[in-house]
């Protein structure tokens, strides 16, 4: 499957849908990525898969990432993320992007699609296993550029939380949990980063 998406619908991918969350937390495991964590979704409702980018979808290389979908009222919505150091797509990065993390210094930043970095400020630092987890506020940080340039469109995007975390993987060696508040509150992420367990 061809990625081939324009900036605005990558946002759709990762804004849209307005899932409904359950009460109830289940845990999902990602082995791909060697890790679970409890989610406030209904599992019937998600699925993964992998997703591919060549030449025809303006990646210089053949690409992977891998990603998983929460599926409601016939809209789907990304909201867990993690591309291989090739990936590329002929758009602008958005949070489905994320291959890496550095931290330089006392600061952290975010590798997106080969050519695109972004800091991000930290909200809340987690670990599991030697495993690092940044919560971060990602409309803040990662569409800084867009508020700039664009304020009415970046103050009508919804709110979003993201956490960003290494993992065992060798292709997939980052990857990032992201929500708006529509779909998961706030006040729903405590319980969600105490819960993340690797293996």
């Amino acid at each position: 499957m061809k990625l081939c998406l324009s900036f605005f619908l990558s946002l759709l991918l990762v804004l849209g849908g307005g899932c409904s969350s359950p009460a109830a937390y289940e845990t999902f495991s990602f082995g791909e990525l060697g890790f679970s964590v409890e989610l406030p979704l209904a599992k019937e409702k998600v699925t993964t898969r992998y997703l591919v980018c060549d030449k025809e979808g303006g990646c210089d290389s053949d690409s992977t990432a891998f990603g998983a979908f929460y599926n409601e009222d016939n809209k789907e919505t990304n909201f867990l993320s993690s591309a291989d150091s090739e990936w590329s797509p002929s758009r602008g990065a958005s949070l489905q992007d994320i291959s890496g993390i550095e931290k330089r210094g006392e600061r952290y930043f975010v590798l997106a699609s080969k050519n695109f970095e972004y800091e991000i400020h930290p909200i809340r630092l987690e670990e599991d296993k030697g495993k690092k987890i940044i919560f971060f506020d990602a409309k803040k940080d990662f569409y800084k550029e867009l508020a700039d340039k664009d304020p009415a469109n970046y103050a009508n995007l919804p709110q979003i939380y993201a956490a960003v975390f290494n993992t065992k993987s060798s292709t997939f060696s980052t990857a990032i949990l992201y929500f708006d508040t529509s779909t998961v509150p706030l006040e729903s992420w405590d319980k969600i980063l105490s819960s993340f367990t690797f293996y």
